[in-house]
């Protein structure tokens, strides 16, 4: 089973989701190409970060006390410890 089908370009990259689109495929190439170091993965979420700086998306200054983007965490004990101990 190396050879399956994928998409010639994603759709995340303006590419179209039908029968158009479709290739044969090398499996091991395919993977590489789509989760490569500037596979598809990469390079849509490139294209996210971009988008976000030129429409004036940023990080928010004051997170939310314990969530992801905060300085504490709240463990299942339910003691709070700082994230970078």
């Amino acid at each position: 089973h190396l050879l399956g089908e994928g998409q010639a370009k994603p759709p995340v990259m303006g590419g179209l989701d039908d029968e158009g689109n479709m290739a044969v495929v090398h499996k091991l190439c395919a993977d590489e190409k789509t989760n490569g170091k500037s596979g598809d993965h990469a390079m849509a979420a490139k294209a996210k970060r971009v988008k976000r700086a030129h429409i004036g998306i940023k990080k928010t200054k004051s997170p939310l006390p314990g969530g992801r983007g905060s300085k504490f965490k709240r463990k299942m004990d339910g003691t709070v410890v700082r994230r970078d101990s």
